[in-house]
């Protein structure tokens, strides 16, 4: 295990990395609404939504229960898109495929937020999923792998911790760039 990294530092670097993808996409800063689908939403809502009911899943059910959980509902091409910008550190000109998480359908954010989990875990040293990012490799397969080695571990209540803690600062980061004002104040 790494030397304790600094929750917000970590979250201010993801929700950055995936506001200059949303921009990369056509997206924007302040979002756009968004017509498609049953209800008027505004575009990154999702992962918003996302960002906000992780904490919470994770202090009842276990972070690694709510992983999995996440891992059903990810699309694997999505969450090696996702984990690759945030390894990488910078937006991919592709926004094919991956600009739909940025929308309000009802899957939409789980790739996303998976990869912003991921990528915490491995910042936090407890696992290291990037080194599948190469050709060939599975970058979801060796997510399951790593909380697999560390579920029942002792190291398995310390990285729930601070996964929460960390997760908390992402909602707080996802509400300020993803969700629409009418949407915060409800």
């Amino acid at each position: 295990m790494a030397e304790a990294a600094d929750p917000v530092k970590l979250a201010l670097e993801y929700m950055t990395l995936l506001l200059e993808q949303a921009e990369k996409c056509g997206v924007g800063a302040g979002g756009g609404e968004q017509k498609e689908g049953q209800e008027k939403r505004r575009t990154g809502s999702a992962i918003a939504r996302r960002a906000e009911d992780l904490p919470s899943l994770v202090a009842s059910a276990g972070l690694i229960p709510a992983l999995t959980f996440y891992m059903s509902k990810a699309e694997r091409d999505k969450f090696r898109a996702f984990l690759g910008i945030l390894a990488g550190g910078r937006a991919v000109e592709e926004c094919k495929g991956i600009g739909e998480e940025f929308g309000a359908g009802e899957g939409a954010g789980y790739s996303a937020m998976l990869a912003v989990a991921a990528k915490a875990l491995e910042d936090l040293g407890f696992i290291n999923v990037s080194e599948s990012l190469g050709e060939g490799g599975d970058p979801l397969q060796t997510l399951a792998r790593g909380l697999q080695r560390l579920r029942g571990s002792p190291e398995e209540l310390v990285a729930e911790r601070q996964m929460i803690e960390l997760l908390v600062e992402v909602k707080k980061l996802a509400e300020a760039f993803f969700k629409s004002r009418e949407e915060t104040r409800t």
